[in-house]
């Protein structure tokens, strides 16, 4: 992993983390606003300028391994965070519903494509 990847996945978390707000600092809508630009801009940094360009085949399976734990640990948390708040409150937030929605869909029509074309 370059430094440069290391430098945009903690800015990424930071500016996460910021959001949530921890320390129960006043933030006002302006800086929020601020926040979720600089979330956005750290975001596009993180897609489009981190290329991951496998080497070989060893590289190539860390890859899929890496994409593999990233989704099945992002719809464990996107399931976790629907029972917590199907527990908790009558209503379920429906981003949730809907982003694990998509994961799951997408990965389907992605296999499905990559079967029939290859």
């Amino acid at each position: 992993m370059s430094t440069k990847e290391i430098i945009i996945t903690l800015l990424f978390v930071l500016a996460l983390l910021t959001l949530l707000n921890p320390f129960d600092l006043l933030m006002s809508p302006y800086l929020v606003y601020i926040m979720l630009g600089g979330v956005l801009i750290i975001f596009s940094l993180y897609v489009f300028i981190i290329r991951e360009h496998p080497q070989d085949e060893r590289e190539e399976l860390h890859h899929y391994i890496a994409n593999r734990q990233a989704y099945l640990i992002g719809s464990g948390a996107l399931v976790l965070a629907i029972l917590f708040e199907g527990f908790l409150e009558p209503h379920i937030d429906p981003w949730l519903l809907i982003a694990l929605g998509v994961m799951v869909v997408v990965k389907m029509a992605s296999l499905a494509y990559n079967r029939n074309n290859r």
